[in-house]
């Protein structure tokens, strides 16, 4: 025979949690990591082929050519 008809909400918030708490798919985790992987050595091979360059630290004003210290040059921008 059937159980009554009526609804335990306890137990369907301890479902809820239990689906939250799974582990990482490993078929996911293994996608991820040779996705991550193959990024890595494209990079490493478009700049050991000079085709991508190491991001310089010192920034130079477009129009004099100078090293820029601040935000903006200030022999370009000296107004007097």
């Amino acid at each position: 025979m059937r159980e009554s008809g009526q609804f335990d909400e306890s137990q369907a918030g301890q479902n809820r949690t239990d689906r939250r708490m799974e582990q990482l798919d490993p078929q996911l985790a293994v996608a991820f990591v040779a996705t991550t992987g193959i990024g890595f050595l494209m990079m490493v091979a478009g700049v050991h082929k000079s085709m991508l360059e190491w991001r310089h630290k010192r920034r130079h004003c477009p129009s004099c050519g100078r090293i820029l210290d601040s935000r903006v040059c200030r022999t370009c921008t000296h107004r007097g």
